[in-house]
């Protein structure tokens, strides 16, 4: 059983790459990063006995010429 007196995942905020633009760096990397969120998300849910989940998260970088936007997979609690 979880112990009740855990607050906060070790896991929870953690985020995985999934990809940048319309291009994967691997053919399931958006797949295998969304898998090891879930399953870090379902850790949370066990060792906090709070529900965690993933929600997907785009963020936007500027090399200086180009705006690319990359998406994460991240754990968050609730849900």
């Amino acid at each position: 059983m979880a112990d009740p007196r855990v607050s906060k995942c070790s896991q929870e905020g953690a985020e995985y790459f999934a990809g940048m633009g319309a291009y994967m760096l691997l053919p399931n990397a958006g797949a295998e990063a969304k898998s090891r969120a879930q399953a870090a998300a379902d850790i949370c849910t066990k060792e906090t006995n709070v529900p965690h989940t993933v929600t997907t998260v785009s963020k936007s970088e500027y090399d200086g010429q180009t705006r690319l936007v990359s998406t994460y997979y991240k754990v968050i609690r609730g849900g």
